[in-house]
Formats: structure tokens, C-alpha cells, sequence
């Protein structure tokens, strides 16, 4: 019963782990590279594999790079400086 148990915390702490990586990946590189050497809030256009991306300059939380946010997300920026 106790290796049972044992074995249960640890699926739930590696699926937790797995769920953290997750939530804090980057967005691709195309779409930093889009914003290089804009301002935030500049319009930016990005090459997806799923299509030309539309949107605008703008920093994420705890990123120092700007990144090409989609126009599409229409709750705003995710961070303002």
C-alpha cells in the first residue's frame, strides 16, 4: 500500500511539473524576430506554420524581448511597461 501511495506522489508531482513547463514555454523565434529593433506597440508581421500572423509589439511577463502578440487576442497586452 505505501508503494502505492509513493508511486501516485510521484506521477502527481511529475504530471505537475509537466503541466508548469507547459504553461512557461516561449512563443517561436519568428515571432521575436519580428518585433527586433521595434518599438512596443509597433505593428508586426510574422510567418507561422499556420499562416501570416498579424499583430502587435509587446513585452510578456517576465520577458525583457518583445514578441509579436496576435491581433486576434483581443484581451490586450499581457504586460504594459
Amino acid at each position: 500500500m505505501k508503494r502505492a501511495l509513493k508511486g501516485a506522489a510521484v506521477l502527481i508531482s511529475a504530471s505537475s511539473l509537466g503541466l508548469f513547463a507547459t504553461a512557461q514555454r516561449k512563443p517561436p523565434p519568428q515571432l521575436y524576430e519580428a518585433c527586433a529593433g521595434a518599438a512596443e506597440g509597433d505593428p508586426c508581421t510574422a510567418e507561422t506554420p499556420r499562416g501570416t500572423l498579424e499583430g502587435t509589439c509587446k513585452y510578456l511577463p517576465d520577458d525583457e524581448q518583445l514578441v509579436c502578440w496576435p491581433n486576434a487576442f483581443s484581451d490586450g497586452s499581457p504586460r504594459k511597461r
